[in-house]
């Protein structure tokens, strides 16, 4: 079966998102200019107002269920920390067929980084930290090959993204490695970094993770610990779980899906307990409202201040550019934060591979906030409805159906991932099945970086076992390659030895933090 959406990685889904939106024009292409005055980006809304709007704003997100193909998603917009609607469309499981509602669990994917965020303003709203605390002077054993960047990194560099670090650094070592947490930030210190320290964004899972993680260390606790008792029990969130076992155990949750042939057929949502501070926090419509609410009062909620407000407002607060074009758009602390039409938008996409898209968005001084969370790969549809909300609300864009264009630039945009340099799809050459000399092959190979791969025989065939990863079968492709199928058909290379009769090293095309790397067999 051909596969609209095939499975990709974390790291790729999350930059085509950037890259789609900045060719469709989605969160620009209506932001007219930057007039932030009182009158253009002062009003607040009313509930009555979003009232009037929501038969057409339902009528829309009921047609773009069917017209997509999306199995179901969780809706919700909040007006002056008030539900307006909280609603669930279509069904959680196309296997079970039951009804999504506003308490299903979603995976937030990259969402979850608003929560890494608020948990750091906690500890500083506490005085336990500072925005600009070392890590250095918060724990030992975190190191990076730059002695100064080693000695100068704050929890402001790493929350806004301005590390010097490539976009995504990090993602080798959990996805096709499956190092947990501490054996990533030990592997840092092998890694180049690609511009100078301060000068450039670069968006990475692993930023938001060390960050969530030194803090709480600091405060001598896990980050679970930490965001469960300083954000998610005093919200009220009582159906939120920052791991993947927890999520699996509740009953009503979403499973992932894929669409092939232009029908939904649900997956497994893997674990992502090692970068849960970026992207391993579950939610539910419901509790996902309050945490808007509280994001839009500044750390307050049913009257209570749970996190400084000074420490909220510098989440909030543009930081890094993302892109300098007109209207330009900033990563605050953990938050993107985008002017639009002079109403100031804080916002953050979150995706998956397995096929998850979530959406939150608020604008503070207008007091609007909305949440959607839907259970397959994006395709344009949060960005899709947010558009129309904001259509209906406002009236200063043209009022249009933009999810067909935002659907086409996503399948072009995906499909040709599939067409990245190693990739070895299709048949393979003929005599691929001879049989191997699986001596040649075998053994231990060490990267600085990486660690092991190690290469073992399996009756007539070759497995290789990348750090602590499980097993995945290799496929002979020609000569001295072969195809690795569960990591998107990824090719191997070995590198014949100075004997010709084994090998020398090896390369593994799928890995992008140090392409090319070469891993040297050992003795």
């Amino acid at each position: 079966m051909k596969q609209l959406f095939p499975c990709y990685r974390h790291s790729v889904i999350s930059a085509t998102i950037a890259a789609v939106m900045a060719v469709a024009g989605v969160g620009a292409a209506y932001a007219y200019n930057l007039d932030t005055s009182e009158a253009t980006a002062g009003r607040k809304l009313t509930t009555e107002q979003v009232a009037r709007a929501l038969p057409a704003f339902e009528a829309y997100a009921n047609d773009l269920l069917a017209r997509s193909g999306l199995p179901g998603m969780a809706v919700g917009i909040i007006v002056d920390g008030k539900p307006v609607l909280a609603r669930g469309y279509g069904v959680r499981d196309v296997r079970s067929g039951k009804p999504v509602d506003a308490d299903t669990l979603f995976p937030l994917a990259s969402v979850s980084k608003v929560f890494a965020g608020a948990s750091v303003a906690a500890l500083v709203g506490d005085d336990a930290v500072q925005w600009d605390s070392k890590v250095s002077d918060l724990v030992s054993g975190i190191r990076f090959q730059d002695p100064y960047v080693t000695s100068e990194m704050t929890l402001r560099d790493l929350l806004s993204q301005r590390t010097g670090y490539a976009s995504f650094y990090g993602d080798d070592l959990e996805v096709i490695f499956s190092y947990p947490r501490a054996e990533v930030f030990k592997r840092l210190r092998h890694l180049p970094p690609v511009t100078p320290f301060r000068t450039q964004y670069a968006y990475s899972n692993w930023n938001l993770t060390l960050a969530g993680e030194v803090a709480a260390q600091a405060a001598g606790m896990s980050w679970e610990d930490l965001v469960r008792s300083r954000i998610i029990k005093p919200l009220g969130m009582n159906h939120t779980v920052v791991t993947h076992e927890e999520f699996l155990g509740v009953e009503n949750r979403s499973a992932a899906h894929e669409l092939v042939n232009g029908k939904a057929v649900a997956t497994e949502v893997n674990s992502h307990n090692a970068e849960a501070p970026a992207g391993g926090v579950y939610s539910t419509l419901n509790d996902m409202l309050r945490f808007v609410a509280f994001e839009m009062n500044a750390g307050q909620l049913d009257g209570k201040q749970i996190v400084s407000e000074d420490a909220m407002h510098e989440t909030q607060t543009a930081q890094t550019i993302i892109n300098p074009a007109f209207p330009s758009l900033h990563y605050g602390l953990g938050l993107e934060v985008r002017n639009d039409n002079g109403r100031k938008v804080l916002e953050h996409n979150g995706a998956f591979e397995e096929g998850i898209n979530t959406r939150v968005s608020f604008l503070p001084a207008q007091g609007l906030g909305i949440v959607i969370l839907t259970n397959t790969p994006p395709m344009g549809v949060p960005d899709a409805l947010e558009y129309k909300l904001m259509t209906l609300l406002f009236g200063d864009r043209p009022d249009q159906d933009i999810w067909p264009d935002l659907r086409d630039k996503w399948h072009e945009a995906l499909a040709q991932l599939l067409d990245r340099p190693g990739r070895l799809h299709g048949t393979p050459p003929a005599g691929s099945d001879q049989v191997i000399d699986a001596k040649r092959y075998v053994g231990r190979y060490t990267h600085p970086y990486y660690g092991d791969i190690v290469i073992r025989q399996e009756g007539n065939g070759l497995l290789m076992v990348a750090g602590a990863s499980a097993p995945r079968a290799m496929q002979h492709w020609q000569g001295d390659t072969f195809r690795i199928p569960m990591l998107q058909d990824a090719a191997m290379n070995f590198v014949p030895g100075a004997d010709q009769t084994t090998s020398g090293a090896l390369t593994l095309s799928e890995i992008d933090d140090i392409p090319d790397a070469l891993f040297v067999r050992q003795p």
